[in-house]
């Protein structure tokens, strides 16, 4: 049975403490399973947990949905201390149980058949933010003016990256009725954030980290991933990872990899020829060269080069018309995004992580990640990656264990 909130029973812990409440009772010493999903393409962040309940407890204490959930995650050092603490305030989505077939007769002497309960749920403020309908008109304005502008509609913190902001004037902006979230999809789309690829998503406390990914990958480096191998000496390697000070993680895990860079130059065309309104004759066009575009403003790391089937995929053979309306005369920005975005993903590892997990750190997708292989097939590999998403998982037995699986990206395939 849950406790009291403020009458929690703490079972000290070695690695985590993870406490649970619901209304006004603690759940945390029925809470067995936790998920945290962070990406690039979620608006917000999702978080799972399973709990051994009662299944009358849920209409008792009617948890349908309208209840509050808090969830407080502490990360803890060798000696008990305090290395990190989190507070997600959540909104239940789902609750998934089975009904167990029993007989009405109540036995007061007989003890209470648990299940395991499944509760989905979102950040709450952020989703509040996220799906708050905007509806603006700018004139004579800058991309940072309107994205300041609907965000502030919302009761969002706006991180905004500066690093090569598009800060062409634009002589009106209408902002039609719809959510912040389609809203900043929509800005990118037909106006251009960046000259480069865009990512945004807003975090469990309620700021919104809109980003350049493309200059993000060169100079906002959060961490370094070690692909360790079990024949060399990785002692310093692993005590490094447990320092306060230094972001420095491990795996031993086999490394996945896909590399699509054949299937997404086919499909988008070697070369695309844009119309676009122009600003005083009767139309205007552009062209770009997708490979161009892609090495000077995609997610790249090292390398100099993007492999594809040449003579298959020509600028010849291969053209693609874009008659949509996608932006102005002279809207180099806007093109250079379109196009940087779809070759942000070509390139993809992932892997899971297994040592205690800095939350922060790995929720922080949209950041530079530099991974580095001790495998000398993979070195090529190595390098600066942009970190899409996170699934972290805690799972207890006899005490609380974590894991990661973590999905890095950029365009090109070898770092040299």
């Amino acid at each position: 049975m849950p406790d009291k909130a403020n009458k929690r029973f703490f079972i000290p812990a070695k690695n985590y403490d993870i406490q649970v409440t619901i209304n006004d009772l603690d759940y945390s010493r029925e809470v067995f399973n936790v998920k945290i999903v962070t990406s690039l393409v979620l608006p917000y962040q999702n978080v799972k947990f399973t709990v051994y309940l009662d299944p009358g407890d849920i209409t008792v204490e009617k948890i349908y949905g309208q209840t509050p959930v808090k969830m407080m995650i502490r990360l803890l050092t060798q000696d008990g201390n305090e290395r990190e603490s989190i507070i997600f305030d959540l909104m239940i989505i789902n609750v998934s149980h089975q009904i167990p077939v029993r007989s009405d007769k109540l036995d007061s002497n007989k003890q209470k058949e648990i299940i395991p309960v499944t509760f989905t749920c979102i950040c709450r403020n952020p989703f509040k933010s996220m799906t708050s309908v905007v509806n603006k008109v700018f004139v004579g304005t800058t991309v940072r003016e309107i994205l300041n502008g609907i965000a502030g509609e919302t009761g969002v913190s706006l991180q905004l990256d500066s690093q090569d902001l598009n800060t062409t004037e634009i002589e009106q902006a209408v902002i039609p009725p719809m959510t912040l979230n389609n809203a900043i999809g929509y800005i990118s789309k037909n106006i251009g954030v960046y000259n480069g690829v865009m990512g945004f998503t807003c975090l469990y406390n309620n700021i919104l980290y809109i980003k350049n990914l493309s200059k993000s990958i060169k100079n906002d480096q959060i961490a370094t991933i070690y692909h360790l191998t079990p024949d060399i000496d990785n002692k310093e390697i692993i005590n490094d990872s447990l320092q306060k000070d230094k972001s420095i993680f491990y795996t031993f895990d086999s490394i996945k990899t896909h590399y699509i860079g054949n299937a997404i130059i086919g499909k988008t065309a070697r070369k695309t020829i844009y119309i676009l309104k122009p600003k005083d004759r009767l139309y205007d066009t552009e062209e770009k060269d997708i490979v161009t575009v892609g090495m000077e403003h995609g997610l790249i790391s090292g390398g100099s080069k993007m492999f594809f089937d040449e003579g298959a995929i020509t600028s010849s053979n291969r053209v693609k018309y874009n008659t949509s309306q996608v932006g102005m005369e002279g809207d180099n920005p806007l093109l250079n995004s379109l196009i940087a975005k779809k070759l942000s993903s070509m390139t993809a590892i992932y892997f899971r992580l297994f040592q205690n997990i800095l939350l922060e750190k790995l929720m922080k997708v949209g950041s530079a990640i530099k991974f580095k292989t001790m495998t000398k097939d993979m070195l090529s590999f190595s390098g600066n990656y942009i970190l899409k998403s996170t699934e972290i998982i805690f799972t207890r037995e006899t005490d609380w264990m974590s894991s990661a699986t973590i999905y890095l990206v950029r365009t090109n395939k070898v770092y040299k």
